[in-house]
């Protein structure tokens, strides 16, 4: 029996939307460019979507969206936060071995299934492919064998991966593995991934100097345990556990960093009693243990984390409203208030919106804990950051042609940046200041049939909002 995913799914009429599918050939809106079908490497194809950039070190993957850095993007796996305690970011590059299909949502109204406010979220889940097969896919310099196998309700997926040129002078390997399983009383899953990498450090033309003694290894070990109960009245309660250990070793270093979640998901739907509302309430405590044999470490930190979300729709016609309020806390700081409002026209070959929202970030133990040296420290004086983004656009279709155009502005407020001391000129992060990003987007695209063709581009600016001064981009 195929999943009944109807539950999970979210309204999007209030902000762009793109969805990236790994593995079937469909389309999200028959009229909507940018939602695609992809085949291939999952990291790649993602950075390559419309308006979605991305950066890393060596082989790591981090989306970003319109201008903000990736610890704005919310991550999540089946439900599952994963946005790291340490850093903020989620590697998209891990999951390359298993058959997935991607999500990423940009806007007001984007967030994770545990409520993380973020400008922008990437969502992961297992295909929906064929219950039983084989796949097999090789090249020059990649190579991918993915198996699964449905018996009754146990379902059995395996993934082997490797890369001899996922970036410059660099190579990659890894293993997947999931099981899951119905019963009942409820879902479960169990997600075990595998990677090991070579990170190039700096190339020949290193002005320094010799640059082979940064060249190191990444070594990366991810479990993911879920398990989401059916409805009990209006309730549908989830549970998940996290543990992800990385190893960074060169000549010069050899940190790992183990981090472990437990968390509940409980989402509540009020349709009987106020039709269009829901409200999800969400619970996190995250555990960082750092260590450096060569060097000083982050140590041991830990954070808990709460949030409440409501929203509530309202459709009249072709006219929808929404609205959205967010209370969530951080046991570092204090409680915080997020929100989003946003309304929508919505015919056959045409949809209008516009939308507000609100969301922030909370400083990562990188930014707060980095442990001092002849050059860096960290800084445990730091505020979380604020976006406020507003957003309108249009977009229509009109038998195989559609266009859409969005325009945005976001005012960042108490933004962190690496900042060098005039004092004792080592670099700490730093609330320095507020930021203007603004841009429109647009998309063309044509549905030939068994050819789509696809047109994209952004024009974006970001200033320093006290001076007027362009930023980088």
């Amino acid at each position: 029996e195929a999943p009944d995913d109807t539950e999970d799914e979210r309204p999007i009429y209030y902000g762009s939307e793109l969805v990236v599918v790994s593995d079937r050939p469909e389309r999200f809106e028959p009229f909507m460019p940018g939602s695609e079908s992809l085949d291939g490497n999952l990291a790649e194809e993602v950075a390559r979507t419309p308006h979605v950039t991305a950066g890393g070190y060596g082989p790591s993957v981090y989306p970003a969206v319109r201008g903000l850095s990736a610890e704005h993007v919310g991550f999540e796996y089946d439900g599952v936060p994963l946005n790291s305690l340490q850093n903020g970011l989620a590697d998209l590059a891990l999951f390359e071995v298993l058959e997935l299909s991607a999500t990423v949502v940009r806007g007001p109204f984007a967030r994770t299934a545990a409520g993380r406010p973020a400008q922008a979220a990437v969502s992961l889940r297992p295909s929906g492919g064929p219950a039983t097969g084989v796949s097999i896919a090789s090249g020059s310099q990649r190579t991918g064998t993915r198996a699964s196998l449905r018996h009754g309700d146990l379902s059995f997926r395996v993934g082997l991966f490797s890369d001899s040129g996922y970036a410059p002078r660099t190579s990659a390997g890894g293993f997947g593995l999931e099981v899951g399983s119905r019963t009942q009383w409820g879902d479960a899953a169990l997600t075990y991934v595998k990677m090991d990498r070579s990170v190039p450090g700096p190339g020949p033309d290193w002005p320094y100097g010799d640059g082979s003694a940064f060249a190191g290894s990444l070594e990366d070990e991810l479990v993911i345990a879920r398990a989401g109960l059916n409805p009990i009245s209006i309730a549908r309660p989830g549970f998940y556990l996290t543990r992800q250990e990385q190893n960074y070793r060169d000549a010069t270093s050899d940190p790992t960093h183990i981090t472990t979640s437990g968390g509940a998901i409980v989402e509540l739907d009020l349709t009987g009693f106020s039709p269009g509302t829901k409200i999800t309430g969400a619970f996190d405590r995250s555990r960082l243990d750092s260590r450096d044999e060569l060097n000083p470490n982050l140590g041991i930190h830990s954070r808990t984390s709460a949030s409440v979300v409501a929203s509530h729709t309202i459709e009249h016609g072709a006219l929808q409203f929404a609205v959205e309020g967010a209370g969530s806390y951080t046991s570092d700081f204090d409680a915080a208030m997020t929100g989003a409002l946003a309304a929508a026209y919505v015919s056959d070959p045409l949809r209008a919106w516009v939308s507000w929202g609100r969301s922030y970030r909370a400083p990562t133990m990188n930014e707060l804990y980095w442990p001092e040296d002849s050059w860096s420290a960290g800084n445990k004086d730091l505020d979380p950051e604020t976006v406020t983004t507003m957003e309108a656009g249009v977009e229509a279709g009109i038998g195989i042609i559609g266009a859409s155009v969005a325009a945005y502005r976001s005012e960042a407020r108490e933004l962190i940046s690496w900042v060098m001391s005039e004092v004792d000129w080592k670099s700490r992060p730093t609330n320095v200041g507020e930021a203007d990003l603004r841009g429109i987007e647009l998309e063309l695209g044509a549905d030939l049939g068994d050819v789509a063709l696809d047109y994209a581009a952004s024009f974006s600016t970001a200033e320093d909002a006290g001076s007027g001064m362009a930023l980088p981009y």
